[in-house]
């Protein structure tokens, strides 16, 4: 089985949201090159899924409050100047 590096878009926002990642390893996130206001996430897979891994994620501000039990995947600085960082609950698999 071969790999593939794929990419989703994370919108900036309080609530979390899930990304199908196909038991993906995140391997790098920045600003999006479109302008959207979101953040892109690449991530490396396999070319043939056998799973897909739900993963949820939280963008959080500096000094703003979330809940325990997430983990940190980056940080992200926007050109604007906003700093968000980015954080991750691994939720499950569809076999």
């Amino acid at each position: 089985m071969k790999n593939v590096i794929l990419r989703e878009q994370l919108k900036i926002q309080d609530e979390p949201q899930e990304l199908r990642l196909f038991g993906g390893k995140i391997l790098h996130l920045q600003e999006d090159r479109q302008g959207l206001g979101r953040i892109d996430i690449w991530f490396e897979t396999f070319t043939v899924p056998t799973n897909q891994a739900l993963t949820r994620f939280r963008i959080v501000g500096t000094g703003h409050e979330f809940e325990n039990g997430w983990n940190h995947v980056a940080t992200v600085v926007m050109s604007s100047g906003l700093v968000w960082h980015v954080y991750r609950e691994f939720v499950w698999q569809i076999g």
